[in-house]
Protein backbone atom coordinates (compact mmCIF):
# COMPACT_ATOMS: atom_id res chain seq x y z
CA UNK A 1 0.00 0.00 0.00
CA UNK A 2 2.69 2.50 0.99
CA UNK A 3 4.77 1.73 -2.08
CA UNK A 4 1.76 2.37 -4.35
CA UNK A 5 1.17 5.75 -2.70
CA UNK A 6 4.81 6.75 -3.14
CA UNK A 7 4.81 5.64 -6.78
CA UNK A 8 1.58 7.57 -7.35
CA UNK A 9 3.20 10.74 -5.97
CA UNK A 10 6.02 10.34 -8.48
CA UNK A 11 3.53 9.89 -11.33
CA UNK A 12 1.65 13.00 -10.20
CA UNK A 13 4.91 14.98 -10.23
CA UNK A 14 5.43 14.08 -13.91
CA UNK A 15 1.76 14.69 -14.84
CA UNK A 16 0.90 11.02 -15.39
CA UNK A 17 -2.36 11.32 -13.49
CA UNK A 18 -4.08 8.25 -14.92
CA UNK A 19 -1.33 5.92 -13.68
CA UNK A 20 -1.35 7.66 -10.30
CA UNK A 21 -5.11 7.17 -9.96
CA UNK A 22 -4.78 3.50 -10.87
CA UNK A 23 -2.12 2.95 -8.20
CA UNK A 24 -4.04 4.89 -5.56
CA UNK A 25 -7.24 2.97 -6.18
CA UNK A 26 -5.27 -0.29 -5.94
CA UNK A 27 -3.90 0.81 -2.57
CA UNK A 28 -7.44 0.98 -1.17
CA UNK A 29 -7.80 -2.81 -1.57
CA UNK A 30 -5.75 -5.22 0.47
CA UNK A 31 -4.30 -8.19 -1.46
CA UNK A 32 -6.06 -11.48 -0.76
CA UNK A 33 -2.75 -13.23 -0.12
CA UNK A 34 -2.26 -11.27 3.12
CA UNK A 35 -4.94 -13.39 4.72
CA UNK A 36 -6.63 -10.47 6.43
CA UNK A 37 -8.84 -7.63 5.43
CA UNK A 38 -8.94 -3.96 6.14
CA UNK A 39 -10.01 -3.02 9.64
CA UNK A 40 -13.37 -1.33 9.90
CA UNK A 41 -12.95 2.42 10.26
CA UNK A 42 -9.54 2.50 8.61
CA UNK A 43 -8.74 6.09 7.70
CA UNK A 44 -7.28 6.63 4.26
CA UNK A 45 -7.02 10.41 4.22
CA UNK A 46 -3.62 10.31 2.53
CA UNK A 47 -4.92 8.20 -0.35
CA UNK A 48 -7.97 10.42 -0.77
CA UNK A 49 -5.82 13.56 -0.75
CA UNK A 50 -3.56 12.25 -3.52
CA UNK A 51 -6.58 11.06 -5.51
CA UNK A 52 -7.92 14.60 -5.26
CA UNK A 53 -4.62 15.96 -6.54
CA UNK A 54 -4.58 13.54 -9.46
CA UNK A 55 -8.16 14.30 -10.49
CA UNK A 56 -7.43 18.01 -10.15
CA UNK A 57 -4.48 17.51 -12.50
CA UNK A 58 -6.83 15.92 -15.02
CA UNK A 59 -9.15 18.91 -14.74
CA UNK A 60 -11.92 16.89 -13.10
CA UNK A 61 -12.71 19.34 -10.30
CA UNK A 62 -15.91 17.57 -9.25
CA UNK A 63 -14.13 14.29 -8.48
CA UNK A 64 -11.19 16.16 -6.96
CA UNK A 65 -13.49 17.93 -4.50
CA UNK A 66 -15.15 14.62 -3.60
CA UNK A 67 -11.77 13.21 -2.52
CA UNK A 68 -10.57 16.41 -0.84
Amino acid sequence: MTSNIELAKKYISVNNYEKAIDLLLQSKDYPHNLGEGKLRGTVENDIDYWLGCAYEGLGNDEKAQAYF
